[in-house]
């Protein structure tokens, strides 16, 4: 080899090594601020101050994660805490416009990776959200869209991060979001009581430490019109209403309050979302 290669060669090298330690680099403030966005989504709270700071802090390690798995966590995360911002703030048009987000946060995800049934999950929910919050009739468009998200979140192909069965993303999430959306569909637009109920209890079987599953088939079940399912339902809520804190997921404390008073209020006939 020429001098001229030799020193070609060996500036390629370096220049590669460089590039090898500033994505180390980069990854390892990206993971720390990660791990603070981990922190501080843990603590959410319906004042939403912590939920802000970790948007901030999140967008900020989404700009320096160059691993594909890091920058992965890091939207999830980001679109999981925009769905929690978006349900705790006020006006359709700022629920709309958070879940918009959520949901883009989930499919540049999906634009990392498919591996994972988290991206499409957190989508889904955020698009259910904005088509609450836009109306259901004139949301019917972004139905196929919703569907396509749940079969992508319990495809077997997938897992979820840690390993489980894609499926089981969220306490079942999937068939909950797809029983919810099958209750509130009208009948003309593929909605049924009857496959409402059934994907209810399976999510309700497979994960009953989830107070959300239980309220979402206690309502569906209340408003089938049959007397003996209003009875069942009711009896659901009641039994849900009577179990020690300890029976439910301790990483949703938030949650679990505002679902258990979703219980209270199913009973005492209002509506819920």
């Amino acid at each position: 080899m020429n001098q001229s290669l030799k020193l070609a060669a060996v500036a390629a090298l370096s220049l590669t090594s460089v590039f090898s330690v500033s994505a180390s680099a980069d990854n390892a403030v990206a993971q720390a601020k990660f791990e603070e966005g981990k922190a501080l989504f843990a603590q959410r709270t319906a004042d939403l101050a912590t939920i802000n700071q970790a948007l901030s802090v999140l967008a900020a390690a989404e700009a320096e994660a160059q691993d594909k798995e890091l920058k992965y966590d890091i939207l999830v995360l980001a679109c999981r805490a925009l769905y929690f911002q978006g349900t705790h703030t006020e006006g359709k048009d700022n629920k709309k416009r958070i879940h918009d987000a959520g949901q883009k946060k989930c499919d540049a995800a999906e634009a990392v990776t498919q591996d994972y049934s988290e991206s499409a999950y957190f989508a889904a929910i955020n698009l259910a959200r904005w088509g609450q919050a836009n109306g259901i009739v004139s949301s019917l468009f972004q139905v196929p869209t919703l569907k396509k998200y749940l079969a992508a979140a319990k495809d077997p192909s997938r897992t979820t991060r840690d390993g489980k069965d894609a499926e089981s993303v969220d306490g079942y999430g999937p068939y909950r979001t797809e029983g919810r959306m099958l209750q509130e569909l009208p009948a003309l637009f593929g909605g049924s009581h009857a496959e409402s109920v059934k994907s209810l209890q399976y999510a309700v079987k497979n994960a009953p430490e989830l107070a959300y599953n239980t309220v979402y088939l206690g309502d569906s079940l209340i408003k089938g019109g049959n007397a003996a399912a209003k009875a069942e339902g009711r009896k659901l809520l009641e039994d849900l209403l009577k179990k020690d804190v300890s029976a439910f997921d301790p990483s949703r404390p938030v949650e679990t309050a505002e679902e258990l008073q979703m219980a209270r209020d199913v009973l005492a006939g209002k509506n819920i979302h």
